[in-house]
């Protein structure tokens, strides 16, 4: 569509289902209303976190998690873990789980219900779906890319932008390896959301450390559940998840990791060891 001459630009919404038929009606309602002198103009959605807080401010993530039936002996917390800290996991080769702010809607985890990697590790996307997704292993990813390093990567000489991983665009051979695990292993088309720094800071800043650390601005992003199970919405949900998979690292409000005891070591590792590899 977009090499198209006859096409100047695309928007796909975040989701293109039945479930977003009440977000066009409400469109449609304020349109009305605003051509009579009724209403307020209609202005585009900004962003789609629409979705509740995946715990409440003072709530105990273990009281939470006790409230379910899930035995969280086995799993420590980290405090003080702000997006540096996150992408020193990263950076390290660690698969991280996301689980802050509020929950997307729509058809991908646009970063607030994620698992994040490096997406220049091959190897990341196996780990992703034989230990903790369990997909097939022909099931690409996609990376979530810092919005004003889109240019770096993409062909796009049209200047789309893709908030909701919704287009596809070809790469640039010269950088594809910085992103090659979130590539369509076949042509090496690529789904992207682009993340600013005012709709999300708080993921913007994460990858932005990232960044900072590798050169890489952007970071592999696929939901944070295990297939054929819904998104996980709350913390609850999300440290399930990581008590029945091989995720090892799952951040949650308030600046904490909650890490499996077993790697704690790891986890100390990746904290310690990038110190002399910072390109900021």
């Amino acid at each position: 569509l977009l090499a198209s001459e006859f096409i100047e630009g695309l928007h796909v919404p975040a989701s293109g289902g039945d479930e977003s038929l009440s977000i066009g009606a409400a469109y449609c309602a304020a349109a009305e209303h605003a051509a009579t002198g009724t209403g307020l103009a209609v202005e585009p959605m900004r962003h789609v976190y629409l979705g509740g807080a995946p715990l409440a401010e003072g709530e105990d993530w273990r009281a939470r998690c006790a409230e379910r039936g899930l035995d969280t002996d086995a799993l420590a917390i980290g405090e003080g873990i702000g997006p540096r800290e996150a992408a020193k996991l990263l950076a390290a080769g660690h698969v991280v789980a996301r689980c802050v702010g509020p929950c997307e809607f729509g058809a991908r985890a646009l970063g607030n219900r994620s698992v994040l990697a490096d997406p220049s590790r091959r190897e990341a996307a196996r780990l992703i779906n034989d230990a903790i997704k369990n997909r097939d292993f022909w099931m690409p990813f996609a990376p979530a890319i810092l919005a004003e390093h889109a240019e770096r990567y993409l062909v796009n000489p049209k200047a789309v932008t893709s908030p909701y991983m919704t287009i596809g665009f070809e790469t640039r051979p010269e950088h594809r390896h910085e992103l090659i695990a979130a590539l369509h292993p076949s042509d090496y088309s690529v789904r992207p959301q682009f993340v600013d720094r005012e709709t999300n800071p708080d993921y913007w800043a994460l990858i932005e450390a990232f960044r900072a650390l590798t050169g890489i601005a952007g970071v592999l992003n696929t939901s944070l559940n295990i297939h054929g199970e819904p998104i996980n919405y709350d913390v609850a949900d999300a440290v399930s998840t990581l008590l029945r998979s091989s995720l090892k690292f799952l951040l949650i409000p308030g600046g904490r990791l909650i890490y499996k005891r077993q790697h704690k070591g790891e986890f100390e590792d990746a904290l310690a060891s990038l110190r002399l590899k910072d390109r900021s």
